[in-house]
């Protein structure tokens, strides 16, 4: 099932917390799947913006890095997760 990127991070939580697609940025970049152009271009847009092009950059860099990102909403998000039924 495809992540939609109106997903990745409630208003509630973005207005007061590290969202949800800040914190996979982060996560994704530390293991190298994307670059920091990459991950400052998808920070400087809106959230849902920025939620659809993390999964684009992420889709197109293959089945594994697919995978990682996956895996790292798993972890930070696991009620999103089994909502979109990713467990």
């Amino acid at each position: 099932m495809a992540v939609k990127p109106e997903c990745l991070g409630s208003p509630n939580r973005d207005s007061g917390e590290y969202s949800t697609v800040n914190q996979l940025l982060d996560s994704l970049l530390q293991q190298g799947i994307i670059n920091k152009e990459e991950m400052d271009s998808a920070r400087i847009k809106p959230r849902a913006d920025r939620a659809r092009d993390v999964i684009d950059v992420v889709r197109n860099k293959g089945e594994e890095a697919s995978s990682s990102l996956i895996d790292g909403l798993r972890e930070l998000d696991p009620y999103l997760s089994e909502t979109l039924h990713l467990s």
